[in-house]
């Protein structure tokens, strides 16, 4: 009997972990997509600072629920958007929309299911 209320306890704490983790992704995900709305609309210093701020806030708690190589991926891609600031506006939104799809992937791949809790 204790193993089994053991058993239950654990996998209740697992599922709430995954929940609380899809929020942190989603909320993070709807962030940056807001962030690269405003690096569409033409490169400046700044928005590219507001969104490295914007995933320097959430990097910490991503790293807890979410693979470690995406989110360099994702991070490396962030840092290249200053290297545009002398390209074509063509390349530079090329990039910012690789970076929306690769935050986009963290959610598909960590969404809720028996697989991603065992």
């Amino acid at each position: 009997m204790k193993r089994t209320v053991a058993a239950v306890v654990l996998l209740l704490f697992i599922i709430a972990a995954s929940i609380c983790g899809n929020i942190v992704i989603d909320k993070c995900r709807k962030d940056i997509a807001v962030g690269l709305e405003e690096c569409r609309h033409g490169y400046t210093e700044q928005k590219v600072k507001d969104l490295n701020n914007i995933w320097y806030i959430y990097k910490p708690y991503l790293f807890i629920f979410v693979n470690h190589e995406t989110l360099e991926e994702i991070e490396k891609d962030i840092n290249l958007l200053d290297t545009y600031k002398n390209a074509k506006e063509e390349e530079y939104i090329i990039a910012c929309d690789e970076i929306e799809y690769d935050v986009g992937r963290i959610k598909e791949k960590e969404d809720f299911s028996i697989l991603n809790v065992f």
